[in-house]
């Protein structure tokens, strides 16, 4: 089993990932909480006791799209606003989610794209070792618009899966 990602699509364009547990299996649900400040919560599904839990702090109510990724392939789901809940100073944003045909064509497109333009060859890329293959992935990171959410390496991690894919 490999490394499981989620990719987190912004209405502006920008693409955030984290990497998940082995375990994550799906979504659960995802919410927006606002007080002095606004923050998102994305549950994840697990095999474990508990689920996931991933917390959002960039415009959290802006969030378009969650794609779970993983070798084999993806599961892309489309945010709609589902109402609110007001409780003292907090108010509570609910989105529910609805599967969309994804697979992994537009990621594996896109980075397509990006090699074509750079005239390289994702086989070159990832024979490369050191600061030179960091340097490839990070220019790949840029052009593709993607971000970490917590780690610099679970961005990396996921434009070397999406590598072998192309390869």
């Amino acid at each position: 089993m490999g490394q499981k990602y989620v990719l987190l699509r912004w209405k502006d364009g920008i693409q955030e990932v984290s990497a998940l547990a082995p375990e994550a299996k799906g979504l659960l649900r995802y919410y927006t909480i606002v007080r002095i400040e606004e923050y998102g919560r994305l549950a994840v599904d697990s095999d474990e006791d508990y689920p996931e839990l991933i917390i959002i702090d960039r415009k959290p109510r802006e969030l378009a799209e969650i794609v779970l990724v993983e070798d084999c392939g993806a599961k892309q789901y489309v945010l709609t606003p589902a109402g609110e809940h007001r409780e003292g100073g907090r108010t509570d944003h609910r989105f529910d989610f609805t599967e969309a045909e994804c697979g992994l064509d537009d990621l594996v497109s896109q980075i397509q794209e990006v090699l074509r333009n750079r005239n390289k060859g994702a086989k070159a890329i990832l024979k490369m070792s050191g600061k030179q293959k960091i340097s490839e992935l990070e220019e790949i990171r840029r052009t593709m618009k993607l971000r970490t959410l917590t780690e610099e390496a679970d961005v990396l991690g996921f434009i070397e899966m999406l590598l072998t894919r192309v390869a």
